[in-house]
């Protein structure tokens, strides 16, 4: 393996496998880029953090807030512009509004619970509530019973769309009565239909449109 002493470190380093040959031969001469660097500037870490950096800007600045008094702290690139602790000051220096202290979002402060999420308008609280009847539709979807009857339909009806007659696609198993709506007929033959994805969106039981069948079939 081809090896050179770094110019700066007499270091001994060894030639990298994505060096080319004419990288190597005439540009690799340090072992590092700190040495890289040091050779350029004299300065020994170039690449360190805060005071220690030579690109060290002073860290952040305290500063007053203009409309409360209040100190706090931005930094260095802000020391000119910066003028508000908060954007509670900016609305009331600007357009002298005050935000209410049950609204006002404070810093440190945990991020309100999203609609529902606190226990509210969830559940038996909800005012479409009916019952817990989604969870167990969605229990016996996943049952070896409902599984079976799936794949009776489409056995029955070779894998073909019934509507279109395609093959080879992404295939649904219909229940031709909506299957939330008629408990009596869910794992019957006869009432299941084999589809394909595009007609089966069409059909007049697809998703919320089975609320609306059930209405006009009573």
């Amino acid at each position: 393996m081809e090896s050179k002493v770094c110019t700066l470190c007499q270091v001994t380093f060894y030639r990298k496998t994505t060096d080319s040959i004419w990288c190597w031969n005439n540009r690799r001469k340090f072992c590092s880029v700190q040495c890289q660097v040091k050779s350029r500037t004299g300065k020994s870490n170039p690449l360190s953090k805060g005071s220690s950096n030579p690109k060290w800007k002073g860290g952040q600045i305290e500063k007053s807030c203009i409309t409360c008094k209040k100190e706090f702290k931005v930094d260095w690139y802000r020391k000119d512009t910066a003028k508000y602790c908060s954007f509670k000051c900016k609305g009331i220096d600007k357009k002298g509004i005050s935000v209410s202290p049950g609204t006002q979002f404070e810093k440190g402060q945990k991020t309100p619970s999203p609609f529902g999420k606190d226990g509210k308008n969830v559940g038996e609280n909800h005012w479409n509530w009916q019952g817990g009847k989604t969870k167990s539709l969605k229990r016996l979807r996943g049952t070896s019973e409902y599984i079976s009857w799936r794949k009776s339909v489409f056995e029955r009806d070779e894998y073909t769309c019934v509507l279109c007659n395609v093959r080879g696609v992404t295939l649904n198993a219909d229940h031709i009565l909506p299957f939330a709506f008629f408990p009596e007929l869910r794992f019957d033959i006869s009432n299941g239909r084999t589809l394909c994805e595009e007609c089966h969106r069409n059909t007049d039981t697809f998703a919320t449109k089975a609320l609306k069948f059930k209405l006009t079939h009573e």
